[in-house]
């Protein structure tokens, strides 16, 4: 997901540059506005508190958090791109590891899960949005085609790759509706995950200095 995210920014920044300046300036306000509430927040019990320096490490650690997923959030327009380039990126290295040469010898549901197997592998999240038959379609009606031009000659190995690999592109590119959500979710997930840590022990820390006190 991490690399599928920094994609999204960089075609963010390639082609929308003053979007992504804009995004950094909201995101900037954002994070200023969550280190002043979480390094103030416990003078609402305890004004004789003083954060000590591990408080203010986890309120920065929450700023830098919140400034990348609100730019990453931001960039997930370009999530239907981003797929794509993740595709043509493994058509390229993965062509050396499957059976692309001469013939293909396998059935198009068997080929095709081949395809998918790899793809799987290397980009797990990616994959976890495609269809199940996804590769198998395209080789098989490739293939049909390829026997009515031309009768009698052997599918090339290459061929079926190639409309394995577009299954896989238009498919995910199909689902990326579903995949913006998820990254979504997963970012603000992680957003609520990284403010809740220092505004959890900053609060107890100040809560237990007043017991102390009293």
């Amino acid at each position: 997901m991490i690399g599928f995210a920094l994609q999204c920014v960089s075609l963010l920044a390639s082609r929308s540059p003053r979007t992504l300046v804009l995004a950094v300036i909201a995101a900037l306000a954002l994070a200023a506005v969550c280190w002043w509430v979480c390094t103030n927040y416990y003078r609402l019990w305890n004004n004789q508190f003083q954060v000590r320096s591990f408080h203010l490490a986890l309120c920065a650690l929450a700023a830098v958090m919140t400034l990348m997923f609100t730019v990453v959030a931001v960039s997930l327009r370009y999530a239907g791109d981003a797929a794509s380039i993740a595709v043509n990126s493994w058509r390229r290295s993965a062509a050396p590891r499957l059976p692309v040469d001469g013939a293909i010898r396998q059935t198009p549901a068997v080929f095709g899960r081949a395809v998918a197997a790899d793809f799987e592998r290397t980009h797990p999240f990616l994959a976890g949005f495609l269809e199940v038959a996804g590769p198998r379609i395209p080789v098989r009606d490739d293939m049909m085609r390829w026997s009515s031009e031309r009768p009698g000659e052997p599918y090339p190995a290459k061929r079926g790759f190639d409309a394995a690999a577009g299954g896989l592109r238009d498919d995910l590119i199909e689902q990326t509706p579903a995949l913006t959500r998820r990254v979504r979710i997963w970012a603000l997930a992680l957003f609520a995950a990284f403010q809740a840590v220092p505004f959890i022990l900053t609060g107890w820390s100040a809560y237990r200095g007043l017991r102390e006190q009293t």
